[in-house]
Formats: structure tokens, sequence, C-alpha cells
């Protein structure tokens, strides 16, 4: 008889989620920007999900952009135009079902082999028939659940895929990294998932919120996330290649150096923000009868949260302190 096999796989240093990303029409539009001028705005988008995974160690996670993938008109993305209801709403479950189907069908344009993950950005409300329409609940973000890399050539089918509303001001980073972390393996913080306490408020916490933690992963997703990647029933192999490097290096922005605080408030439909240290964790808007808006979102990084001061992972910072 012979001795019991121990499956066990070999993980590099580092590994790279390459992720296509799907952005509607309607948040061009919203960004009142053109196709080529979005651009910018989704790189300084990703640029600040990559930087709350850049401190993960063992291996490191660095995340690249496959390809973007811009809705030209409101047609061009079937699978939300044909979920849309009460003119801005989407339904959510059947968005996600057809998004991977949808996807499958662009085999012939965009190879599925050629990307790890695909997210679409849309700035509709999420409606999973769950919430409250009066009290204007939506969902922030869907995904699966260990699921990069899964791709079904017999159903047709990919379940590496998610979906996040934006507002157009950098509103859904959080919610980002949070959905890409379901497919990498992390599941919701909660006492019953390895003691880690929910109201802890780090990125895998069930619901938005602003704490210390807030940009950071609990020890319950770093396990997940190396048993996602020692994982017998699932293969997360596709992330361990190093992207082509072929081309020129995509410049990095900071999100905040693109769109300072009150135009983040302005795309939530307020006229400027109450600007101090607090500004990183908790981003107060006045409306024009000075009304507050009080955000369960930080101020994206590089805001500024003061003379010679930005934020940065939802902390008030000296410029000087930044490499």
């Amino acid at each position: 008889m012979s001795p019991k096999q121990h499956f066990k796989r070999f993980i590099p240093s580092a590994v790279y989620p390459e992720i296509l990303v799907v952005i509607g029409h309607d948040l061009v539009r919203l960004l009142h920007r053109s196709i080529y001028e979005s651009v910018p705005y989704i790189l300084a988008f990703w640029n600040s999900v990559d930087m709350l995974y850049r401190n993960l160690e063992h291996p490191k996670y660095r995340l690249n952009i496959a390809a973007i993938l811009v809705a030209q008109d409101p047609q061009a993305l079937e699978y939300i135009t044909k979920s849309i209801y009460n003119d801005q709403k989407l339904d959510l479950n059947k968005t996600f079902v057809d998004f991977g189907k949808w996807l499958f069908k662009q085999d012939q344009y965009i190879p599925v082999n050629n990307y790890d993950a695909a997210i679409t950005m849309t700035s509709h409300k999420l409606d999973d028939g769950t919430l409250d329409d009066s009290l204007n609940q939506f969902v922030a973000g869907i995904a699966y659940i260990s699921s990069i890399c899964n791709v079904s050539t017999h159903e047709k089918d990919m379940r590496k895929t998610g979906i996040v509303y934006d507002n157009g001001g950098f509103s859904g980073i959080s919610t980002a990294a949070h959905e890409l972390g379901h497919l990498l393996g992390a599941r919701h913080d909660s006492c019953d998932h390895c003691g880690c306490r929910d109201d802890l408020g780090y990125i895998m916490a069930t619901f938005n919120s602003v704490t210390n933690n807030s940009a950071d992963w609990s020890n319950c997703s770093l396990l997940d996330f190396h048993s996602f990647l020692e994982s017998k029933t699932s293969d997360p192999t596709c992330i361990f290649n190093i992207p082509n490097q072929a081309g020129d290096v995509i410049p990095r922005y900071l999100s905040g150096n693109m769109m300072d605080a009150n135009t983040q408030c302005q795309m939530k439909g307020a006229t400027h923000a109450r600007i101090d240290e607090t500004t990183c964790q908790k981003l107060i808007c006045v409306t024009s009868h000075n009304r507050l808006i009080i955000n369960d979102l930080p101020a994206a990084d590089g805001t500024s949260c003061g003379i010679g001061k930005l934020c940065l992972h939802h902390q008030c910072i000296s410029e000087n302190e930044i490499n």
C-alpha cells in the first residue's frame, strides 16, 4: 500500500489578477466625458483598488488591467439594458447571471482566456429585491466566491465576474476591492467565520463602514485567500502567470488628485465638501440648503484633507511622508 499523497500546489511569491473592466454607458454619461476621456478616471479608480491589495504578502497581490471595455451607446451591453426598470434600477440577479453568458458570447472579440476576472462598473442602482425602496437602499456590488479563473466551456458561461456600483465620484473603490476579494476566495467577516467580528469594519465586512480597519484585510480574509490558493476543488493558477509587459507603462493616478473632495460631493448631489482631517475616513458633503450629507464612505486616496496633507488608506497624512 503506497503512502497517502498530500496535495500541495506551488504558490509563487506574487500573483497577478488580470481584470477586464466593463464600463456601462450610464457611467460614461455621468462622468460627462468622451470614451477616451473616461479612461483616466477608470485607471485612477483601479489604482486605488490595487493600493488596498498592496499590503498583502506571501504572496503579494499585484492587480493588472487586462482591458477596458467602454459601452459607446446605451444598447451596447444587452445584459444591462434587458435588466433596467424604473429608468435607473437594475435587476441585480438577472444582470449578474446574464453577464457571464454575455461575456462568453464575446469570446471572438475578447478571448475569455485573456483575463482572469471581469467587473462591470455601473451607476444604475443595484436591486436584489430585498431592500426598502423608500429608504433609497441598494446593493453596492456582487461577485461569486472563489471563482476567479472560472470558465465553463460546456455551459458557455463563466463565474469569474462581478458587478460594482459607482457614482462617478470614486464611491465604488472599497466595493470593487470587496467584490474582487470574493472572487479571490474571501468570504464576509462574521463571528462564525474564523471568529472575525463584522462590526470591526475590515474590507470584507458585510456592509460598508468607515473604521480604523476599513483599508485592511482581517485575519479571516488572509486565511481565505491562502486557502483558495491551495484549494483542491478550485483552480486559481491563472493568476500565477506574470502579465505581458509589452507596450507603454500605464501611468498611475491617485483618485483624489483627479477629483477633489468638492467634486466628489457634487457627484453625490451636494455642492461642496467639509474638509478637515476626518475627510479621509468619512466624506461629509454640504447641500445648497446647508444640509449635511454624512457618507459611510471615505474620500478617495489623494484627496486634500488640509494644507500640505492628503488622504492615503483612509488616513490624513503629510505629503512629505509619501515616497
